[in-house]
């Protein structure tokens, strides 16, 4: 048991469940990377300066979905649509991605945490899809209340996250209305929505992958994404 990767997991902003569909106590997350063949250490929420800490032990960190950024991380006028904004979780995951790039720490971005990544790295987001053409094509947004909303993508062949799926072409969910604009520093697009949404980002030399869909609301036949995470912090800790 002791030899299973241990992942640290940011966890959402208290809100509420029905009006956000959030995972405030990392359930879903839990269950899936667990399942995937690793443990779970759950990252409190702490002040920026004590973030770093949190990393010792770990051989990995996940970045749960939630709620927007500000738009000062990445040199914006925050949206007047932008919603559940927690500058002290900007913050806290900021830091704690500056310290895992330092440690060499696999990263793995679910959602929000791929746009935090992406904006982690120098990078920006598109601040609402359906104000910016030409995003209009498909929603990738939908309510709690509604069933998951499923698109395809497409893979970049060349990438291990095509791998391990074993095609180019395969059906996520979706539910976010930013996502990746301009590219942070050393990460390339490695999947992308029919309307062109950046759907996945990868770094060309260190161990971070970002996702735009929810794989831990997936069935497990396809937690595709957190096996190769999984993986990698597997690899990175030794046998």
């Amino acid at each position: 048991m002791d030899d299973l990767p241990l992942i640290g997991l940011t966890l959402e902003t208290p809100s509420t469940p029905q009006d956000s569909g959030s995972d405030e106590n990392g359930a879903l997350y839990v269950e899936a990377l667990c399942g995937a063949g690793a443990r779970v250490a759950l990252l409190d929420r702490v002040p920026a300066a004590d973030a770093p800490d949190q990393l010792d032990g770990l051989d990995g960190l996940c970045l749960s979905g939630g709620g927007d950024m500000h738009g000062d991380y990445f040199g914006e006028e925050t949206s007047t649509r932008a919603t559940e904004l927690d500058r002290e979780r900007d913050e806290q995951e900021m830091a704690l991605i500056a310290a895992a790039r330092q440690r060499g720490l696999p990263m793995l971005g679910v959602c929000r945490g791929c746009q935090v990544l992406n904006v982690g790295y120098g990078g920006g987001l598109h601040q609402d899809l359906a104000e910016e053409a030409p995003f209009t094509t498909r929603k990738h947004n939908y309510k709690a209340k509604d069933e998951d909303r499923f698109h395809p993508i497409r893979l970049a062949p060349n990438h291990p996250l095509a791998d391990v799926v074993g095609t180019a072409a395969v059906t996520v969910n979706s539910h976010h209305h930013q996502a990746v604009s301009r590219l942070g520093d050393g990460l390339r697009a490695v999947a992308w929505s029919e309307d062109g949404v950046v759907e996945a980002v990868a770094h060309i030399e260190e161990p971070t992958l970002g996702v735009q869909w929810h794989p831990e609301r997936m069935e497990p036949e396809h937690h595709w994404s957190l096996r190769l995470f999984v993986e990698t912090c597997r690899a990175r800790g030794g046998p």
